[in-house]
């Protein structure tokens, strides 16, 4: 297979379950976005959620290993929509970061750059769109992409096309490399949010809203460069009002 468009739809099938969550922006497609929700679902609990149990059985050391080289691999998207969005210090520190633990911290396994300083920033194309002005458009959730708006989902292959990986490997390699470091990406990102999705699943009388409310906070978050407020955060109790 030698055409990046399977690749496309099999990194956003893995990556759709995982996607975080946000509150005010405007839902017209509800009906349409509660059916593919219940797909995702579906999907989740065949695929992906066992994975993620079987993967949680390997020890922490190991896991934090996979998660410091995903985590790294991630840093040039970050670098050129940092770049690109005129933050140059962030930019600086994030090449930085790239550099100590790609060689000291022996590709990325270490996190040698967060002990000195150095903390993790990221950014993506959508909040890079986000800050030229473009509007998001209404919440759109598809059961390949997941939850996000038309000016998320234009962001998203806008990353891939700025992600080294995605031009890396030879011939029939490249898409095995990309779909690989993807399929890891959801396993340890699922696995990271086992117990906290259960609550939620368990605890909300409605789960798509629940969900759809943490997307849209989160996001106005990252596009604001600002750490999600928690005490601003509806309490998990607060959803049964729903």
């Amino acid at each position: 297979m030698n055409t990046k468009t399977p690749f496309f739809l099999a990194s956003f099938l893995i990556l759709s379950a995982c996607a975080g969550s946000n509150s005010a922006q405007s839902d017209p497609f509800e009906t349409f976005n509660r059916s593919m929700f219940a797909v995702n679902q579906g999907l989740d609990k065949a695929i992906l959620k066992p994975a993620a149990q079987v993967y949680g059985v390997i020890p922490q050391p190991i896991r934090s290993g996979v998660g410091n080289v995903l985590s790294n691999l991630s840093l040039p998207v970050t670098f050129f929509n940092q770049t690109l969005q005129g933050e140059v210090s962030s930019a600086g520190n994030t090449l930085a970061r790239l550099s100590i633990n790609s060689t000291v911290g022996v590709l990325g396994i270490f996190d040698v750059a967060t002990g000195l300083g150095l903390e993790r920033e990221r950014e993506d194309f959508g909040q890079t769109l986000a800050v030229y002005g473009v509007d998001a458009g209404p919440y759109i959730f598809l059961p390949i992409l997941g939850p996000g708006n038309p000016r998320d989902l234009i962001g998203r292959a806008g990353d891939t096309l700025m992600d080294p990986i995605y031009w890396a490997g030879n011939n029939d390699d490249e898409d095995e490399i990309r779909f690989g470091i993807t399929l890891i990406s959801g396993i340890h990102a699922r696995e990271g949010a086992l117990e906290l999705l259960d609550e939620l699943e368990n605890t909300s009388v409605d789960y798509y809203a629940t969900v759809r409310s943490l997307y849209i906070q989160n996001r106005e978050s990252e596009i604001n460069n600002g750490a999600t407020d928690i005490d601003a955060l509806p309490e998990i109790d607060d959803f049964d009002d729903f």
